[in-house]
Formats: C-alpha cells, sequence, structure tokens
C-alpha cells in the first residue's frame, strides 16, 4: 500500500525544512515507493485551500493519505509514528 504524505510548507519556514529533511530520511529508510510525497506551497492558491479545507494554523502541515496528522513544528519520530498508524 502506498502512502501519500502531502506537506504544506513555507519557503522562509525553518520548521518546514526541517521536516522535509526528516520525510526524505524515512523515505530513503523504507522500501522504495511506499511513500509518495506531495509538497504544496502554502502561498500558491492550492495550498491555501488545502491548508483552510484541514483548518491549518500552524506551519508545517503534514496530511497522511489527506487527513491533518501534524501541525506545526515536529520531530522525525512524530513524522515516523503518524506513518505507521496508517497500516
Amino acid at each position: 500500500m502506498t502512502i501519500l504524505l502531502e506537506l504544506i510548507y513555507r519557503d522562509t519556514c525553518h520548521h518546514c525544512h526541517q521536516a522535509r529533511g526528516y520525510i526524505q530520511e524515512l523515505m530513503g529508510s523504507g522500501k522504495p515507493g511506499k511513500i509518495k510525497l506531495k509538497e504544496v506551497s502554502i502561498d500558491t492558491e492550492a495550498g491555501l485551500k488545502l491548508a483552510q479545507k484541514h483548518d491549518l494554523y500552524q506551519l508545517p502541515g503534514i496530511l497522511v493519505n489527506g487527513k491533518l496528522a501534524i501541525e506545526g513544528a515536529t520531530t522525525k519520530q512524530e513524522i515516523k509514528e503518524a506513518l505507521e498508524a496508517v497500516k
């Protein structure tokens, strides 16, 4: 089963860059193709609509299979646990 992970970010957000790095590490340590990453900038119309749809007030926002799993600063462990909860 492929997990769709959506990262809602802003280019100037330090926590967003950290989260992206954690996600890339997790993607590299798992089976290829298990996680599909979609990055969406909140500075685009699509990103803003997605954030509003999920009542996102802090960045980064991480959606797992279309559901808000993490909002705001996070850790690699929190992202890993959100992905494992899907199994």
